[in-house]
């Protein structure tokens, strides 16, 4: 985002309203050309973040409450 806000001299405010104004462009021409796809075959990767911490860092008591730690979605 930084380097974004150097190099083209805008507020950050303004990359990220720009960034949310072509997401949304993008989603909208997908929807409307991308239809009915024959696919035989599908590959996705895995999903994997940490919430608060990394599992190796997470203590006994963040564990038991079940507040942080990895987050697989196969």
């Amino acid at each position: 985002m930084r380097s974004a806000v150097r190099l083209t001299g805008v507020s950050k405010g303004a990359v990220l309203r720009l960034l949310v104004s072509v997401g949304n462009a993008c989603a909208a021409y997908q929807d409307r050309v991308i239809r009915n796809v024959a696919a035989k075959r599908v590959q996705i990767d895995e999903i994997w973040s940490f919430v608060g911490c990394k599992e190796k860092n997470v203590t006994v008591e963040k564990m038991e409450a079940g507040i942080c730690g990895d987050v697989h979605r196969d």
